[in-house]
């Protein structure tokens, strides 16, 4: 994730469009909220909150007695969730950073849930240490870490920078970093974690148009939709788009709920 930040992007855009667009995350967000059985007066650091869609949504469920921190590395989706989520929720704070920042109560065992939902497949092999490390040490012991992850990239994903002009194209592939299910098992075992629900997501989701989803594409994954070639947009729409014009979009995607130990 961090390294898409550091590109020359009109991140106010784009942090704009993911909060208008971002129905298909919010629908495996709720997958795994769904799974993991939020309740009233929960604590849950949400970490990769994007622009507080699923952050607000859990607040909805923890109630006044709850709390839920959202933190994220975009700076601008984290004014737009401020804006747009605060004044209704009191007991939601977001955080420009990620795993590593100060966000309240990092340090401590706070919170009953450490919540990461299609955000895992972007942290490098030390990101994602980093942050099953402080899951642990801001948990409470029993609390809960949730994670949902791409277990694969479809080609839907791989041929969106393909639309840039060629020189363009490598530099603008998202820096996925998969993991499999089994692997994060043992990664989350490793870090104290005792695996308590494993399986595969329904993750389905249809866009009416071919600009719909490229808009969106541009916009979860930093690439700049707009310098798209139209000869290339045209290819894609013949390729990927039914009879029509919508685009079918299938995720093989894992969710992982685990218990924090009390020793390691």
């Amino acid at each position: 994730m961090a390294s898409s930040l550091r590109k020359e992007r009109n991140y106010e855009y784009m942090a704009m469009k993911y909060s208008q667009l971002n129905q298909q995350q919010f629908a495996i967000g709720k997958q795994l909220i769904l799974v993991l059985g939020v309740k009233n007066g929960d604590k849950v650091v949400d970490i990769g909150c994007g622009t507080g869609e699923i952050t607000a949504y859990i607040a909805s469920i923890v109630g006044k007695d709850g709390l839920v921190v959202g933190v994220d590395p975009d700076g601008c989706r984290i004014d737009v969730a401020r804006q747009k989520h605060s004044p209704d929720y009191k007991n939601i704070t977001f955080v420009h950073g990620d795993s590593s920042c100060d966000f309240p109560h990092r340090n401590e065992p706070f919170y009953d849930v450490s919540y990461c939902s299609s955000v895992f497949h972007w942290l490098d092999e030390q990101e994602k240490i980093i942050f099953l490390q402080t899951a642990f040490n801001c948990l409470k012991p029993g609390g809960r870490i949730a994670i949902s992850s791409l277990e694969e990239i479809p080609e839907l994903f791989l041929r969106v920078p393909e639309l840039l002009p060629d020189v363009e194209v490598e530099s603008n592939r998202p820096p996925f970093k998969i993991v499999k299910k089994n692997e994060t098992e043992a990664i989350v075992q490793q870090a104290g974690f005792e695996v308590q629900h494993s399986d595969y997501a329904q993750c389905e989701h249809t866009f009416p148009s071919v600009e719909y989803y490229l808009t969106w594409f541009g916009a979860s994954g930093y690439v700049d939709e707009k310098k798209f070639l139209p000869h290339k947009k045209q290819e894609f729409s013949q390729k990927f788009a039914d009879d029509d014009g919508k685009v079918h979009l299938k995720l093989k995607m894992f969710l992982i709920i685990a218990k924090k130990l009390e020793t390691i």
